[in-house]
């Protein structure tokens, strides 16, 4: 998302009445929860949430503004009224710089978001029969399954863009 943008229009517009850092965060995040109890599955629940915020530091202080709205002329709009609370002379932004990507400690070698949510709703099927298989006196059974990938994007004064994408993923049985 940032990556798409003029970062350094933003950023500019943000640190135009002084202010010693300032930045851009965008955060994505696609979820998705399948839950089954009593023998049914009772939830299957999916979204999106996105949105940036942008941040100001200026003498010692730090002022910050948030938006659903992923354009922008929004983030210009934003930048140049949290610009207001900065004192000192403008600083240059310096972007755009060479994109960073964190590295995890491991590699997520199938997104969840790959799979049908037919084949999640098996899987959480299959972990209540198993429960249930176990013994006869097993009544109530509740087995979740949740994930998540998470998007991030980083630009900030002076010269920097970092990014990362990180995966979770839960499947938890209860007897």
């Amino acid at each position: 998302m940032l990556s798409e943008m003029r970062t350094e229009t933003v950023l500019s517009a943000l640190l135009s009445r002084g202010g010693e850092y300032g930045e851009l965060f965008y955060e994505e995040v696609k979820s998705l929860s399948v839950q089954r109890e009593d023998g049914k599955v009772e939830r299957v629940l999916s979204g999106t949430d996105a949105g940036i915020g942008i941040r100001l530091l200026s003498r010692e202080k730090t002022y910050y503004a948030f938006t659903n709205e992923c354009d922008e002329r929004t983030l210009l709009s934003l930048a140049r009224d949290l610009s207001r609370y900065a004192s000192g002379g403008g600083v240059p932004a310096v972007l755009p710089a060479t994109p960073h990507a964190a590295r995890g400690p491991s590699v997520v070698r199938v997104s969840p978001g790959s799979r049908e949510v037919g084949e999640k709703v098996a899987l959480v099927t299959g972990m209540d029969r198993i429960a249930r298989g176990i013994s006869r006196e097993i009544r109530q059974v509740r087995a979740l399954y949740g994930e998540a990938e998470r998007r991030i994007e980083i630009a900030a004064h002076p010269g920097v863009f970092a990014s990362d994408a990180q995966t979770f993923t839960l499947l938890t049985v209860q007897c």
